[in-house]
């Protein structure tokens, strides 16, 4: 367990400076620890490379994303708005 947070300190503070953390209002961490997804409040969803802290994907949305989940592959994502909206992303390209 103790290695688990070492690790999880690393990983927060290499990338967190690449964010605005101010507008975020969920985060998903994909199944392999590669990607995490960020949703909010300025309608964007953000699939994040936590190696090099790029942009992967994105998608805006009609309303102030307030939730995300990703599936266990990876490749599908569930993000919900602040209208009550759901939207289902399924990303191509990932490797």
């Amino acid at each position: 367990m103790a290695s688990l947070s070492k690790r999880y300190r690393e990983i927060t503070t290499a990338n967190c400076g690449m964010w605005d953390t101010r507008q975020m209002t969920a985060i998903a961490l994909t199944q392999d620890g590669q990607h995490v997804i960020s949703t909010s409040r300025d309608c964007s969803l953000k699939v994040w490379d936590l190696k090099n802290g790029d942009i992967f994907a994105s998608f805006s949305a009609d309303s102030s994303l307030l939730t995300c989940a990703v599936s266990p592959d990876g490749m599908t994502i569930v993000a919900g708005t602040a209208l009550g909206r759901m939207h289902f992303l399924r990303l191509e390209g990932m490797s």
